[in-house]
């Protein structure tokens, strides 16, 4: 997964944290006078194996050996100035920041990635082989 430029609205600023170890929290903070949007990342538990992805990759659920899956907690608060709730610009900065929390949830969120996976390997069971999958 890549990713592209990052537009912020003019006057956002941009800080990141990195976590001081392995078990503290990160954070992306994006501030303008409009909001504040803060992105906090900590690791969460860990395992042998790959989970439900196992039975889609045709891996036996008794091998786990040479997987790990490590979850990860985000949290994302987003606060909005009161006294600038009816500005005309509040518009587009709302709709900036639900993009922000939007893309987060679609890319990493488990339960989006596992109901697409499942769908989409559901569907390539029923193409026929002849047919070009992924267009």
């Amino acid at each position: 997964m890549g990713f592209g430029t990052l537009a912020l609205p003019p006057g956002t600023k941009l800080s990141v944290d990195l976590p001081k170890d392995a078990d503290a929290a990160g954070q992306i903070r994006f501030k303008n006078r409009y909001c504040e949007i803060k992105i906090q990342t900590r690791r969460g538990n860990g395992q042998q194996g790959i989970g439900n992805y196992a039975m889609l990759a045709g891996i036996p659920l008794s091998m786990p050996e040479g997987y790990w899956s490590q979850q990860y907690i985000v949290r994302i608060d987003a606060e909005f100035n009161y006294w600038l709730v009816g500005n005309p610009k509040m518009g587009p900065i709302k709709q900036w920041a639900t993009g922000i929390v939007n893309g987060l949830q679609t890319a990493f969120d488990e339960q989006v990635i596992w109901r697409k996976t499942v769908e989409d390997y559901t569907l390539s069971q029923h193409l026929p082989p002849e047919l070009p999958r992924g267009r």
